[in-house]
């Protein structure tokens, strides 16, 4: 009995297949930069012949500052009620988890700077998936009362207003 105790310990374990496959990886990311190139390129028609596009793409340039042209055109065209926007490990470390089902919204970030054929810079770009604090369980999470807002909890989580609540009316 203790023998096969023993050929147990002894075996060894096969070799897990990685389902990682580099080249695959790099075409997926590669069509999801395009897509969001593609998404940028249409949102600018679009709020070109939209006034309440426009005004949606302003609110968000003004309460997203930081963010690139690009970026806020991607947010006005595709949560424009978004308060605070963090990738998974973002809000992972302030211990909130994204809502099950939720899929976020890609924007792009700076790559790295390369040297092209031709001798000239050029700058790369990556793409991130980022996720709303609506998206999250932080509202079930940080609401004591039925009167809690994304706006409030994204005041208690991220520790500021979203820009539309800081302006004043006349």
């Amino acid at each position: 009995m203790m023998e096969n105790y023993n050929d147990l310990l002894t075996e060894t374990a096969p070799a897990e297949q990685s389902d990682y496959d580099k080249a695959s990886w790099k075409n997926r990311k590669k069509a999801e930069r395009e897509e969001a190139f593609a998404r940028v390129a249409d949102a600018a028609l679009q709020i070109s012949g939209s006034p309440t596009l426009l005004q949606n793409y302003l609110n968000v340039q003004a309460q997203f500052g930081r963010y690139s042209i690009n970026n806020c055109l991607l947010i006005a065209t595709s949560k424009p009620e978004g308060t605070a926007f963090k990738d998974f490990d973002g809000w992972k470390k302030e211990g909130i988890s994204i809502a099950k089902g939720e899929t976020g919204i890609v924007l792009l970030i700076l790559g790295k700077t390369y040297i092209a054929k031709d001798g000239t810079e050029k700058q790369s770009f990556d793409t991130k998936r980022v996720f709303d604090i609506s998206q999250t369980t932080a509202l079930q999470r940080l609401r004591p009362s039925s009167s809690m807002t994304p706006v409030s909890c994204s005041r208690l989580c991220c520790g500021r207003l979203p820009a539309r609540s800081r302006q004043r009316t006349i």
